[in-house]
């Protein structure tokens, strides 16, 4: 790689980090406007409260299950460094 063609890889990737923010963001809005109408077609505050804590629980499971497929994922990573190092001895 030449030296000017190594600069560009690096704003490249500074420009798309917050491109893939942005689409995080709209994303979310997009979300949070979905809930909002949804709490505005039902009627009581009892239904709406019910919903509030139906997309909180559902949030809350999804967060624990990203959050084990995380911890596994790190956990994969250090035993393949692990192995690798160990199969480098051989």
């Amino acid at each position: 790689m030449l030296p000017f063609q190594q600069g560009k890889q690096q704003s490249d990737s500074a420009v798309k980090k917050p491109v893939k923010e942005e689409k995080i963001r709209k994303k979310d809005d997009k979300s949070v406007e979905q809930v909002l109408k949804a709490l505005n077609s039902l009627e009581t505050t009892e239904e709406k409260l019910a919903a509030m804590c139906k997309k909180y629980t559902d949030i809350v499971d999804e967060n624990r299950k990203l959050q084990v497929t995380s911890d596994v994922n790190v956990q994969l990573k250090f035993f393949r460094k692990k192995l690798e190092c160990a199969l480098h001895y051989i």
